[in-house]
Protein backbone atom coordinates (compact mmCIF):
# COMPACT_ATOMS: atom_id res chain seq x y z
CA UNK A 1 0.00 0.00 0.00
CA UNK A 2 2.57 2.40 1.04
CA UNK A 3 4.67 2.16 -2.50
CA UNK A 4 1.04 2.15 -4.30
CA UNK A 5 0.79 5.91 -2.89
CA UNK A 6 4.20 7.04 -3.21
CA UNK A 7 3.96 5.67 -6.99
CA UNK A 8 0.70 7.42 -7.58
CA UNK A 9 2.83 10.77 -6.18
CA UNK A 10 5.50 10.36 -8.43
CA UNK A 11 3.36 10.04 -11.69
CA UNK A 12 1.93 13.35 -10.59
CA UNK A 13 4.87 14.76 -10.32
CA UNK A 14 6.68 13.43 -13.00
CA UNK A 15 3.48 14.55 -15.47
CA UNK A 16 3.77 18.14 -14.27
CA UNK A 17 7.93 18.12 -14.37
CA UNK A 18 7.90 16.34 -17.67
CA UNK A 19 5.88 19.61 -18.96
CA UNK A 20 9.30 21.88 -17.46
CA UNK A 21 11.94 19.47 -18.40
CA UNK A 22 13.96 22.11 -20.17
CA UNK A 23 13.87 24.46 -16.97
CA UNK A 24 15.04 21.46 -14.80
CA UNK A 25 18.68 20.52 -13.62
CA UNK A 26 18.39 17.28 -12.45
CA UNK A 27 16.06 14.50 -14.61
CA UNK A 28 12.43 14.82 -13.68
CA UNK A 29 12.19 11.53 -12.75
CA UNK A 30 14.82 11.60 -9.78
CA UNK A 31 12.83 15.04 -8.38
CA UNK A 32 9.46 13.16 -8.73
CA UNK A 33 10.75 10.13 -6.73
CA UNK A 34 12.42 11.97 -4.28
CA UNK A 35 9.53 14.61 -3.45
CA UNK A 36 7.20 11.46 -3.73
CA UNK A 37 9.12 9.84 -0.96
CA UNK A 38 9.40 13.20 0.95
CA UNK A 39 5.48 13.91 0.43
CA UNK A 40 4.20 9.94 1.97
CA UNK A 41 6.82 10.47 4.35
CA UNK A 42 6.22 13.14 6.01
CA UNK A 43 2.51 12.94 5.95
CA UNK A 44 2.71 9.20 7.44
CA UNK A 45 5.31 10.62 10.15
CA UNK A 46 2.37 13.26 11.09
CA UNK A 47 -0.44 10.49 10.78
CA UNK A 48 1.17 8.54 13.42
CA UNK A 49 2.09 11.08 15.80
CA UNK A 50 0.31 10.60 18.94
CA UNK A 51 0.70 14.63 19.52
CA UNK A 52 0.52 15.40 16.18
CA UNK A 53 -0.13 19.22 15.48
CA UNK A 54 -3.84 20.20 13.71
CA UNK A 55 -3.35 19.97 9.95
CA UNK A 56 -3.93 23.45 9.56
CA UNK A 57 -0.37 23.41 11.44
CA UNK A 58 1.48 20.99 10.06
CA UNK A 59 0.79 21.50 6.36
CA UNK A 60 2.70 25.11 5.50
CA UNK A 61 5.58 23.42 8.08
CA UNK A 62 6.05 20.02 5.68
CA UNK A 63 5.26 22.54 2.57
CA UNK A 64 8.82 24.27 3.89
CA UNK A 65 10.69 21.26 4.38
CA UNK A 66 9.46 20.01 1.11
CA UNK A 67 9.40 22.69 -1.37
CA UNK A 68 13.30 22.93 -1.44
CA UNK A 69 13.27 19.79 -3.29
CA UNK A 70 11.35 21.10 -6.41
CA UNK A 71 13.34 24.38 -6.35
CA UNK A 72 16.36 22.83 -6.12
CA UNK A 73 15.71 21.17 -9.23
CA UNK A 74 15.53 24.38 -11.83
CA UNK A 75 17.63 26.17 -13.41
CA UNK A 76 18.32 29.25 -11.58
CA UNK A 77 19.55 30.94 -14.58
CA UNK A 78 16.78 30.71 -17.83
CA UNK A 79 18.91 31.13 -20.32
CA UNK A 80 21.27 27.88 -18.72
CA UNK A 81 20.16 24.53 -19.96
CA UNK A 82 23.04 21.98 -18.96
CA UNK A 83 21.21 19.42 -17.28
CA UNK A 84 22.84 16.54 -15.09
CA UNK A 85 21.58 13.23 -16.12
CA UNK A 86 22.08 10.50 -13.82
Amino acid sequence: MDAAITQAIRRILFEGLSQHKDKLVVAPEIVASATSSAVYGAAMEWFRSADRQPAEEAVPALVRLILPLLEGSAVSDPTDHTRTSV
